[in-house]
């Protein structure tokens, strides 16, 4: 049993000195966000991070959001959740494909009518629904199936059915198994911009900007 012990210590030890470990620490002692994360930490583990919602995205590109959005825009979204409800707030008209209904049963009594929730199967509807993205401003890809809507947006734009200057956000674009959809966007969008930091929940991520 020591020796068990022992051998998960030194696993534990090594993880301390893989680079991805010192990336974070160093991410968040120089972050100028601390002020903000801090406020967002308060609010873990209560229902505060839906009822004074804010997306969970890179600070940096939260902060290119709320300077680009403005009151009657239209979202759309893979992924209902905070920055469903922060759209809505900020007097946007919002429709959010989710999988969960039981998430989505938690999220209706905070919409108003601006704001649709779709529920959705993990099936080919998911990732590519029934809707007219012509009037969208703004995309979202932050639920399931990355890739998979990454090249439903990226076929609409192909397509010119999807407006020029239109803006699309993919969340945790540095994790690999989403690199497939992000080359594919990059390949047709006019400018990519990668946010890496910290985020609302305190973890180093990086979110990607698009713009079409």
């Amino acid at each position: 049993m020591s020796s068990l012990n022992r051998t998960e210590r030194i696993k534990q030890l090594r993880r301390l000195f893989h680079k991805s470990a010192w990336r974070a620490i160093l991410l968040f002692t120089t972050s100028t966000a601390h002020g903000r994360l801090f406020k967002r930490i308060q609010k873990l583990g209560t229902s505060r991070y839906l009822d004074e919602p804010e997306p969970w995205f890179e600070f940096g590109a939260v902060d290119f959001l709320a300077e680009s959005i403005s009151p009657g825009m239209h979202i759309f979204e893979w992924g209902a959740g905070a920055s469903t409800l922060w759209f809505q707030n900020q007097g946007m008209n919002v429709v959010a494909v989710e999988h969960d209904q039981q998430w989505i049963e938690k999220l209706s009594p905070r919409c108003n009518s601006t704001t649709r929730l779709i529920h959705s199967p993990l099936d080919n509807s998911y990732a590519m629904p029934d809707h007219d993205f012509s009037h969208i401003d703004l995309v979202v890809i932050d639920g399931r199936k990355r890739n998979e809507c990454a090249s439903t947006i990226a076929n609409n734009i192909r397509d010119a059915s999807l407006k020029s200057g239109c803006i699309i956000v993919f969340d945790d674009s540095n994790r690999h198994r989403y690199f497939s959809g992000i080359r594919e966007l990059a390949s047709v969008c006019a400018t990519a911009t990668h946010y890496s930091g910290i985020s609302n929940n305190g973890e180093a991520k990086t979110t990607a900007i698009f713009l079409v």
